[in-house]
């Protein structure tokens, strides 16, 4: 996502010849139809071009945008694979085992996606917002607009953003604090 520039990094003993290029930022999203993605809506602003790879290819531009939800749709030129399955219903629960698959920290990590693992540890947000859930599988930047996926491969959410750790406790009785409080996924 957004303009690239070159990498000029080596490869790591043993591992894979970089990439020629590099985004200046980097999101991950969801094919929801042929053509068209979901992701976050924070990762796409203020980007001047929009190049998506992976399970969709090509060049990108913005169909909507949701700053509440902070969810954006984008419309791919590219190829695409076949849609996500959405979990139906509303029954997501404590408890609940979820996946993010991902692409954090592209440059840092595998240029590949990760996968990590936890389970549903709240059904609500901050100040009680219930369009949120709470998640234990680890986030980084770079997983913003990924499914989140329950453990038969359906969406049920998309991660939009993490709790800052540091920050997050400490500010939140003072008023303020939502944004370190966002770790969340909008269901």
């Amino acid at each position: 996502i957004s303009e690239w520039r070159g990498a000029g990094a080596q490869p790591a003993p043993g591992g894979a010849e970089p990439r020629a290029t590099r985004p200046a930022r980097t999101g991950s999203g969801i094919v929801v139809a042929a053509g068209r993605i979901l992701t976050s809506n924070h990762g796409i602003a203020g980007c001047n071009s929009l190049t998506l790879q992976g399970a969709a290819s090509g060049n990108a531009r913005v169909m909507a945008q949701d700053g509440a939800l902070d969810l954006a749709l984008l419309s791919v030129d590219g190829s695409t694979v076949a849609a996500a399955r959405f979990r139906s219903g509303n029954d997501i629960a404590l408890g609940t085992e979820v996946v993010v698959f991902g692409y954090p920290l592209q440059g840092l990590l595998a240029y590949g996606a990760n996968v990590t693992t936890g389970i549903v540890s709240g059904l609500a947000g901050p100040q009680n917002d219930n369009r949120i859930v709470q998640h234990t599988a680890p986030v980084q930047p770079g997983n913003s607009g990924a499914p989140l996926l329950d453990r038969s491969g359906a969406v049920i959410g998309v991660v939009i953003s993490k709790i800052n750790a540091l920050n997050g406790a400490s500010e939140l009785p003072a008023g303020g604090g939502e944004e370190q409080l966002k770790q969340k996924v909008v269901k």
